[in-house]
């Protein structure tokens, strides 16, 4: 799969994957660590495969994590708050929720 670092590759948007160029594309002013990165190419994956086997494209990681959240009565703020090993715990889940 080939991934294709872009500048503005349109407002707000952090990547992508063109299914008609079989690419996923990163955007590189959206100012993204390593592990933000991580996760975009990630969920761009997901999207390959989905498009690949044919299935509807799904939800993603972040709302995965709210409903979590949710479930656990926190706001993403006092996720923010969290130890990181509880941080890691609830992402898991998530992570696990979302399918993988």
């Amino acid at each position: 799969m080939k991934v294709v670092l872009l500048r503005n590759p349109g407002k707000g948007v952090q990547g992508g994957y063109d299914s008609s160029r079989k690419q996923i594309i990163l955007n590189l002013n959206a100012e993204l660590n390593n592990e933000q990165t991580k996760r975009l190419l990630i969920h761009e994956a997901q999207n390959v495969i989905q498009n690949i086997e044919g299935l509807a494209r799904g939800s993603s990681f972040q709302s995965m994590l709210q409903r979590v959240l949710k479930e656990r009565s926190l706001t993403i703020q006092q996720n923010k708050s969290l130890s990181a090993k509880e941080r890691d715990l609830i992402e898991q889940e998530a992570y696990k929720s979302f399918g993988g």
